[in-house]
């Protein structure tokens, strides 16, 4: 038993903490920085003022994490960001595919947790900071308070990370920042809002979720829901009971007020709105559905968007984005959509948002996350120097994630040089922090990873077999492959298509307001059979295809014909050869075809490639024609749908394009095709792809790749002399074109099939070094208990997560 007798004023417990980075905020961005920072060795303290970690993207708000894949509604491939985000959108994968927010957090905590590095503050608020008189200023220590165990904490760092959202620690440090947008004028932004008809700052939302109980559920709303929501909400038509989440995320309130000060004031009115909004669905009359259905879950907190900007050494505008500049210093990336929206949220007959995209991803350098005016922050999360217009695309979790695994490798190399953050824009620093990050995975649009301590790269690369695209993947055996997998495919005319019946035109997705449908290219009623061996021609689709530059092949393909027509092919390829925006037309060329089953598809052209890179053919909409497919899934590969144009107005200086997407799976089989060169382009999915430096597609697949009917691949690493090797790091696919949203939208597996499922690794000897039976994770690496000497690696594959040839992205060896 404890007694005090009366005494003066008392203080709370206090507790003082020494470490190398403190970092502020635990959403996504913090998460992701502080996990980084860990495994480079800093001692890391983490404070985050929730009970959960991953801020909107918990279960507290409910937001799926996104960033460049942007759902797929864009021309983006393997745009899915890497490092530490990857790890945890993959792991979320395996564990939780149908999307559950709780089971999100946990996996958040766990691998915040499973660093023993760091020192996790929750609950804690960040209250101010103390800084030297030093030009720049240091921030010497960092105040923050946690109601839950009464304790002041006086946090003591080297180095200070801002992924706070509000940019709590850079705004009382001093720096300067912008808070609305610019004028058009300031940076030539055409896309700039006007404030009084549009607006300056993007609002706050709050979600529901409802749950079917089977029998009739009433609801009494509270005195403070909003009444009149057909009268106050002009797009109330647009609410649906089979909503949930952040599927109403154009329930937004705010952006007329400030955003950080009136925080409680906008979370009252969207909580009346919400509870409104569900009065009207349930009371209305207007939507029997409803009647069955409960209230389960109203967000506590909103979700916030934007708030202040600080201003940084660079500063990201509209014409960075759309022009894809390239920076010396970049060190990720971005490729969401410019997507404004109006101040006046819900309450607006405007669209809930105006986005547009760009012809591929962008780069964000290392300068956009530091300021002259401090020694020793960072800015991390949606707080990094940008405009508001380019905020528009930056301000995405995965996004600010990816930014701030930079800002943690950046942060390890600050505290190991004593520089500050200014230092680390020099030459000799960025080349380091750049190598740093690509070893753990992060992606930097075009930055090809050349070390001479690789010993990989001396290796001779040989492996029991390469699929060739030539032959690899042919009309002519793909029956055979689907029979294989127990498909009855119809031998007959009649049987394939009986009474050549019609299915309704799908129609083109629409997110946003950025797709129109071309005149010509709207999708036609479906004549064919839902069936995944034929690949309808009802809309316009396209077959990627690694090409090296000179001339094209004869391209071959297999299609079903219901009568007489005409197909039209155009050959396409990106304009920038590392985007994926097939803009450029080639040829247009037109076959005659008869009906019949697999009819032949020839398609010859005398146009020749400038540069290696990924060739399109297009098929245009004829729904008298479906392609033959392959069941197998191929790195390096995809096929395309066209589902819209971005037109955007010529004075807003954003690009027109088409948007040409791969379906999700279980759909989006490959188109089969055959080239007339047997032999064309051998290195297209060669080993030596997996010492070029390159973790993911680019121009080309950048991966070694299998041969379909090679049952146990194995890759082999010869050296003249023996080597002494201590790390082995190897890359395999986890479809980076997959999103892999984190929570409402289920996925139809746990495992990514172009990964590799069971291998192992073994040296000249035929002793066994390392073997995983149920890897599923994009990047693997150990390091062996003793240097292992040997002139011979094998990497043996012997099962896949899915139904395609195995593939690895990237071998790298190291004697330490």
């Amino acid at each position: 038993m404890i007694t005090r007798p009366f005494e003066g004023p008392r203080e709370t417990e206090g507790k003082d903490i020494q470490t190398d980075l403190c970092i502020v905020g635990g959403g996504l961005a913090g998460t992701c920085c502080a996990i980084t920072a860990a495994r480079e060795g800093l001692q890391v303290v983490l404070i985050q003022d929730r009970p959960v970690l991953g801020g909107n993207a918990s279960s507290e708000v409910r937001l799926w994490a996104l960033g460049a894949s942007a759902h797929n509604h864009n021309n983006n491939r393997w745009a899915r960001e890497g490092g530490a985000i990857d790890e945890i959108l993959v792991e979320n994968m395996h564990r939780n595919p149908e999307g559950n927010p709780i089971v999100f957090d946990t996996i958040l905590l766990e691998k915040v947790i499973s660093e023993q590095n760091i020192t996790l503050l929750l609950n804690t608020t960040a209250m101010d900071v103390h800084c030297d008189n030093a030009v720049p200023r240091n921030i010497t220590e960092v105040g923050a308070y946690c109601s839950q165990n009464e304790t002041r904490y006086r946090i003591k760092p080297k180095y200070v990370v801002d992924s706070s959202g509000d940019g709590l620690i850079a705004y009382t440090a001093g720096l300067p920042f912008r808070f609305g947008a610019e004028s058009s004028d300031e940076f030539g932004e055409g896309f700039a809002p006007d404030p009084l008809e549009y607006g300056e700052l993007l609002g706050h939302s709050i979600f529901f979720m409802t749950k079917d109980t089977g029998k009739p559920v009433q609801f009494h709303p509270p005195a403070y829901a909003l009444q009149s929501v057909t009268e106050r909400i002009p797009r109330h038509k647009n609410f649906s009971v089979n909503d949930q989440g952040c599927e109403f995320w154009w329930i937004e309130y705010g952006g007329r007020l400030d955003t950080i000060h009136d925080t409680e004031k906008i979370k009252w009115e969207l909580w009346s709105i919400v509870l409104g909004v569900w009065d009207h669905l349930k009371n209305s009359g207007e939507h029997p559905e409803a009647e069955c259905l409960s209230l389960e879950w109203v967000g506590h907190i909103p979700g916030k968007r934007e708030s202040r900007r600080f201003e940084g050494i660079t500063m990201l505008t509209q014409d960075d984005l759309v022009q894809q500049r390239h920076y010396a210093d970049a060190v990720s990336f971005g490729g969401w959509s410019i997507d404004l929206h109006p101040s006046d949220g819900v309450y607006t007959a405007r669209p809930g948002c105006d986005q547009y995209h760009t012809k591929g991803v962008y780069q964000i350098p290392l300068s956009t996350m530091i300021t002259s005016h401090a020694g020793n922050l960072f800015l991390a999360g949606r707080i990094i120097s940008t405009s508001h217009v380019a905020f528009g695309s930056t301000r995405v979790m995965c996004t600010c994630a990816h930014n701030a695994q930079a800002v943690a490798v950046a942060a390890s190399l600050a505290v190991e040089r004593g520089q500050s953050v200014v230092d680390l824009l020099q030459d000799d620093a960025v080349s380091e922090i750049r190598r740093r990050l690509v070893r753990r995975g992060q992606h930097i649009p075009g930055y090809q990873l050349q070390e001479a301590e690789n010993l990989a790269g001396e290796a001779l690369l040989t492996a029991t077999s390469v699929l060739s695209i030539a032959k690899g993947l042919r009309p002519a055996t793909a029956e055979h492959a689907w029979r294989n997998l127990g498909y009855d495919i119809p031998e007959t005319f009649d049987e394939m298509v009986p009474g050549a019946g019609g299915v309704a035109a799908p129609s083109i997705p629409a997110y946003g307001v950025y797709q129109r449908v071309a005149s010509g290219r709207a999708p036609r009623e479906c004549r064919f059979p839902e069936v995944p061996w034929l690949r309808s021609l009802h809309r316009s689709v396209a077959q990627m295809i690694p090409a090296q530059a000179g001339p094209i092949p004869e391209l071959r393909f297999a299609a079903t014909v219901l009568e007489n027509t005409v197909l039209e092919v155009e050959l396409r390829i990106s304009f920038q050869p590392e985007n994926y925006t097939p803009d450029t037309v080639l040829e247009t060329i037109q076959i005659p075809l008869e009906a019949g089953l697999n009819k032949d598809v020839a398609v010859r052209t005398n146009a020749e490639l400038p540069t290696d890179c990924y060739l399109y053919a297009v098929f245009n909409i004829n729904n008298a024609i479906a392609l033959r497919t392959r069941p197998e899934r191929v790195t390096g590969l995809f096929s395309l749908e066209y589902t819209g144009e971005q037109e955007p107005p010529l004075e807003w200086g954003i690009e027109g394009f088409e948007i040409w997407t791969p379906e999700r799976r279980p759909g989006g089989h490959l188109i089969a095709f055959e080239l007339g060169d047997p032999e064309y382009y051998p290195g297209a999915f060669s080993p030596e792809n997996t010492i070029n430096g390159f973790q993911r597609p680019s121009a080309g697949p950048n991966a070694w790749v299998v041969a379909v009917e090679d049952p146990e691949p194995v890759l082999i690493l010869k050296w003249d002399e023996p080597q002494t090797i201590r790390t082995l790091e190897l890359v395999f696919d986890t479809d980076y074109n997959h999103p892999m949203e984190t929570v409402i939208r289920g996925h139809p597996e746990r495992n990514m099939p172009f990964c590799v499922k069971h291998f192992v690794v073994l040296d000249s000897s035929g002793k066994q070094l390392a073997e995983e039976t149920d890897w599923y994770q994009s990047r693997y690496a150990t390091t062996f208990t003793s240097p292992v000497i040997t002139n011979r690696l094998e990497i043996r594959v012997k099962e896949m997560n899915g139904h395609a040839p195995a593939a690895i992205f990237d071998v790298r060896v190291y004697a330490r």
